[in-house]
């Protein structure tokens, strides 16, 4: 993931992005990644549905990498290596 210079970082609960949007304190989705939003709140709803709809990865959907015991070095989602993601 990109740090963007209009992330807001908070050290609640581990630490996390907040959503940049005025009045918005929720998590930020790591999908969205032009910028800090959460994709829920009213001035986000439509952000994470482009989001979406711009993904160029692996796989049909937005994904975070996760090795199976059954393929080592592989995707269990997608199949790609960790490299792709």
């Amino acid at each position: 993931m990109t740090d963007f210079t209009d992330r807001a970082w908070t050290n609640h609960a581990g630490g996390y992005y907040v959503c940049t949007h005025s009045g918005c304190s929720k998590k930020a989705d790591w999908k969205i990644t032009d910028h800090g939003c959460c994709g829920r709140c009213s001035q986000g709803r439509g952000h994470y549905h482009a989001a979406l709809q711009n993904y160029a990865g692996p796989g049909t959907f937005a994904h975070r990498f996760d090795e199976v015991v059954t393929k080592p070095g592989r995707c269990g989602t997608c199949g790609e290596p960790p490299e792709a993601h």
